[in-house]
């Protein structure tokens, strides 16, 4: 027979107290003589008594639970901004419940919905898109806490919180540095269907811009699949001269990069120069380390914590927190 669960009655009972002071005894709220409630602790402590917390959570309308949709939960960076906005929302006593939209609209809208029907008491999200109609409107009309990362949609929305990433910064900082080191044609791989891919773009090109033509500028639109940096690298290396330098604008390309150069024999440092958006293992451990324009992914997760505890606790003030990027340069960009 398995032994019978301690409940609150029973605490009640042995402290010879009603079940509405145990429960102020526990909750800390209300008023309890001391004699009283040090015999309510003393009956907890005799019958070793846990309360539920999940069933205290949902009389409260609580369940101490954060969604998060994610685009791919397979990409790193993603992996190290969560782990630490759930190291955080632990520390506080809630967790959370990962998903991955896979970057389709239709998934992301079931996802939240399945969320919602599990009453967790905040979002955080990484949108496939900023102008989905069916997710925004979604969002707008839940009434609880979400924190939109590196996009920007229901700015005005009370609940809706958002932290972003400065991208054009630490690209201006890496194309000035390609100029600096007398590179005169400079390639930019990127993504235009997001926030960060935009700007990432548009970074480059207000740099290249400022430098008066001594920078010849080309663009190559990629995608997130695994071998889009392959084929698009390939291809254009068949059709033209290698250009100066190359910089990357979305890590997950970053491999097929690498390996398009390989098969053509090209050095990393010494026959081209080369710098990814966002550090990886790949770049930190390839030979030569790969210059990269850099963001502080620990600190995003902080942000994102700290944005839904504003948010859950009906404090607007910070509701929008944007970080910086910089360039870290390394023996992969070359002095012509």
């Amino acid at each position: 027979m398995p032994d019978k669960k301690i409940t609150i009655k029973d605490v009640a009972r042995l402290a010879g107290a009603g079940v509405g002071t145990v429960s102020r005894v526990l909750s800390g709220t209300g008023y309890v003589g001391e004699e009283t409630r040090e015999r309510v602790m003393r009956a907890i402590a005799e019958l070793n008594y846990r309360p539920d917390e999940m069933a205290r959570n949902l009389r409260r309308g609580e369940t101490r639970t954060v969604g998060v949709i994610l685009p791919d939960m397979a990409n790193p960076l993603f992996a190290r901004i969560i782990s630490r906005t759930e190291e955080k929302l632990r520390q506080q006593g809630y967790s959370a419940l990962l998903t991955s939209s896979f970057s389709n609209p239709t998934l992301e809208v079931e996802l939240f919905q399945s969320l919602a029907s599990r009453r967790v008491d905040g979002l955080v999200v990484v949108p496939c898109s900023e102008d989905d109609p069916a997710m925004t409107e979604l969002l707008a009309n839940w009434g609880k806490p979400v924190v939109i990362m590196d996009r920007y949609m229901l700015g005005d929305a009370p609940r809706v919180g958002h932290v972003q990433t400065d991208h054009e910064m630490g690209m201006r900082q890496a194309v000035d540095t390609l100029a600096a080191r007398n590179h005169r044609t400079v390639m930019l791989f990127y993504l235009d269907m997001t926030r960060p891919g935009l700007e990432r773009r548009r970074g480059f090109l207000e740099a290249v811009e400022r430098h008066q033509g001594r920078l010849q500028a080309e663009l190559e639109c990629g995608h997130e699949r695994p071998d889009s940096g392959y084929q698009v690298l390939k291809n254009r290396l068949e059709r033209e001269p290698l250009p100066d330098a190359l910089v990357v604008g979305h890590n997950r390309m970053l491999p097929g990069v690498l390996r398009a150069l390989r098969e053509r024999g090209v050095e990393v440092g010494r026959d081209i120069s080369l710098i990814c958006c966002d550090e990886t293992e790949l770049t930190e451990f390839y030979s030569p380390p790969i210059s990269v324009i850099r963001r502080d992914l620990g600190l995003i997760g902080e942000a994102a914590y700290d944005v839904f505890m504003r948010l859950n606790s009906g404090d607007r003030e910070r509701r929008c927190v944007v970080l910086p990027t910089e360039f870290v340069e390394t023996a992969s960009v070359r002095q012509l």
